[in-house]
């Protein structure tokens, strides 16, 4: 789900063995050359780091390959079933796609447990795997693609349900599996889609004092770490008393094939686990962003003009992270104006930064001088500006005061003016950058934040009369932070509390925007006003915000026409463009079909030819993972929505292709293109 871009994590695999190379003096349990596996973030690589109570040494009878299989299945399985259920003898469990590695891992525990277990699969294959391993009956074995067994288990339990349900399905399986749990049973999630998502849950099923929970062992290790080494002790015990096992078959992928690997488990093709291995020579294709990469000068001093708030602390981080080795700080209330504050300089001090903060009015010239030539005797040359001094005085305007005005836009027009006239006054060359992180306000104007706003638009025009004279500005207009800054920290309200869910900015954004935004003035490349957080009609429709009010004014009438498809000026994406020239629902609905086949047939590697649109999108191994990368899909390219229980329905892909026509606006007719 991070490879598709579902969960928001660039770190892959948490789960790893090999053989200890170096132990840290504190570590008692490990030495070099022990052969063990470990439970980490990021194990999808040769070298990794792990806590030594997210470890444990391998039994000699168990390979590398069964030693990297057993942790996270085994660990979910016996936390679901032990801890949280508290399943006992006679009790009964269902155990969705049971063929899989969690799956797996919860039958053998489910068996040594003395539970009764129902499962469900996906294919005639897995239930042979089930019948033959564990001696599961078919009358224990339902479908995974539909809700059928949902009756199977009424009927097996004599319409009183399972004590427990290890769910992995998603959308509509999900909710009919909670109607499958007799009274005071427990639902174990394991599956993060519906969570990323914030599917509704039902309430009835909880009228039976039912348990609805959630495993996340990433979490786990994190923030509670006891739990998790006290459920990885116990399993990797009964791994050596003989009571787990691998799943089967395990399945292992040098790593240059990684890419079919995940493949092969996006579809739902796959049994038991699949691994990577980094053994002998391989070659790895990997895709570099050197454009986003941000490398700065240890031997120059970055200055940050109002840098300890939230804002400011994270980009005094990136930038720390990204090589800086001197930063100053330039605030009204100097080192100590927050805890907050203190803890980040003395962090930024501890990773081997050196940080001064000096105490100076932005606004006055003749302070902003004195702290300018104070760091001068301290710090090597400054390099690189970031001016994100700010005051918030928020008022309808007929009722705003004079101090209310004069408070918000001092520090950004008069401060902001003051910082362009020393530099270059204070340099003999020009900055590698100077960035002023000015609001998307500037631009659309903000109710009761018309003194913020106008600070804001004179912010945009300053960094453009900077580029007319040849130096360096770049004016971002930021949307609203939602990890971090005022927003972040106080709340956002009015308009901006109603835009918050679908246009916030994540922290992680921010800073690639930053390394942007960095690289195009050193590359003298870049724009002179980036403006971010403005929705387009078809992002209010699609998220059902209210409208903005700008969205009726003029100047923003290419966002109320826009449809979200690619410029027919530009390159124009396939689907989208042949979308624009249809002229019928049933030229529609073809073109859907031929993109849907063509997207199927990538996703599984599979020749279109091979693609009969008369079949259903799950005979072609089309379960609820690969039905999210098909959904989000159409949302982006088709312009329509679809829920993941309409991907998996079994009606044919041309059906389903005019089912979405229906929905779509043909041609040029102008509008949004999505369903209303």
């Amino acid at each position: 789900m991070c490879t598709m871009g579902i969960l928001p994590d660039t770190l892959l695999g948490c789960e790893a063995s090999g053989i200890v190379r170096r132990a840290g003096t504190a570590v008692t349990k490990f030495r070099p050359g022990d052969r063990v596996c470990a439970q980490t973030r990021g194990a999808h690589a040769t070298a990794v780091r792990a806590h030594e109570s997210m470890c444990e040494r391998l039994p000699d009878r168990t390979s590398f390959a069964e030693g990297a299989a057993i942790g996270v299945v085994h660990c979910t399985a016996y936390h679901a079933l032990v801890n949280l259920a508290r399943l006992r003898p006679g009790q009964s469990v269902l155990i969705h796609s049971g063929a899989g590695g969690v799956g797996q891992a919860a039958i053998q525990l489910a068996q040594h447990l003395g539970l009764r277990i129902y499962t469900t699969v996906g294919s005639r294959e897995k239930r042979a795997l089930l019948r033959d391993e564990y001696g599961l009956r078919d009358d224990q074995i339902f479908s995974s693609r539909d809700t059928s067994f949902v009756t199977g288990i009424k009927r097996a339990t004599n319409n009183r349900g399972v004590d427990c349900v290890l769910n992995s399905l998603a959308g509509e399986l999900l909710r009919q599996s909670f109607y499958c749990l007799a009274s005071f049973g427990t639902f174990v999630e394991i599956g993060m889609r519906d969570v990323v998502g914030n599917t509704r849950l039902d309430m009835l099923p909880f009228a039976k004092q039912t348990t609805f929970t959630l495993i996340n062992l990433w979490a786990m290790m994190t923030e509670a770490p006891q739990l998790m080494q006290s459920i990885v002790a116990e399993t990797f015990a009964n791994l050596t008393k003989g009571i787990i096992r691998a799943p089967v078959p395990l399945t292992v992928y040098p790593v240059a094939r990684h890419q079919e690997a995940f493949r092969l488990m996006q579809a739902g093709k796959h049994q038991g686990k699949l691994l990577l291995s980094y053994e002998g020579p391989n070659e790895v294709p990997v895709l570099r962003r050197p454009r986003d990469l941000l490398r700065l000068d240890p031997s120059a001093t970055y200055l940050l003009v109002g840098g300890l708030g939230g804002l400011g602390r994270s980009l005094a981080s990136m930038m720390a992270s990204s090589g800086a080795r001197h930063l100053a700080f330039l605030s009204r209330g100097g080192a100590g104006s927050s805890a907050a504050a203190r803890d980040t300089i003395d962090k930024l001090q501890a990773d081997g930064c050196t940080v001064q903060v000096y105490k100076a009015d932005l606004a006055d010239r003749d302070s902003l001088d004195e702290a300018l030539k104070l760091c001068a005797r301290t710090l090597p040359p400054i390099r690189g500006v970031v001016q994100m001094a700010m005051v918030l005085r928020d008022g309808v305007f007929a009722n705003m005061t004079h101090d209310q005005w004069r408070d918000a836009t001092r520090p950004k027009v008069q401060g902001t003016w003051n910082l362009h006239e020393a530099f270059p006054r204070h340099h003999d060359l020009d900055l590698d950058f100077f960035i002023i992180l000015s609001s998307c306000a500037g631009v659309f104007g903000n109710r009761g934040q018309a003194n913020y706003a106008a600070a804001g638009a004179y912010q945009d025009e300053l960094a453009r009369y900077r580029r007319q004279l040849g130096l360096k500005a770049v004016s971002v207009d930021l949307g609203i932070m939602l990890d971090v800054g005022v927003l972040a920290e106080k709340g956002a309200a009015g308009d901006l509390a109603a835009m918050e869910q679908h246009l916030g900015i994540h922290e992680y954004e921010f800073h690639g925007l930053m390394r942007a935004v960095i690289n195009g003035q050193l590359r003298n490349d870049s724009a002179t006003q980036i403006i971010t957080g403005l929705a387009t009609s078809a992002i209010v429709t699609k998220s059902g915000m209210p409208r903005p009010a700008y969205l009726g004014h003029p100047r923003f009438s290419h966002l109320a026409l826009s449809n979200g498809s690619a410029s027919q000026d530009g390159p124009a994406e396939t689907v989208g463009a042949r979308l624009r020239e249809a002229k019928s629902k049933d030229e529609v609905a073809q073109i859907i079909t031929d993109a849907l086949i063509a997207k199927v047939a990538e996703m599984l590697r599979t020749p279109e030819s091979e693609i009969d649109p008369a079949r259903p999108l799950y005979t072609y191994g089309v379960d609820s993972l690969v039905a999210m990368e098909v959904r989000s899909w159409i949302v982006r390219e088709i312009q329509v929505d679809a829920s993941l229980f309409e991907i998996l329905l079994a009606v044919p892909m041309g059906q389903f292709a005019i089912g979405l026509a229906e929905r779509k606006s043909i041609g040029n007719e102008r509008g949004d293109g999505v369903a209303k």
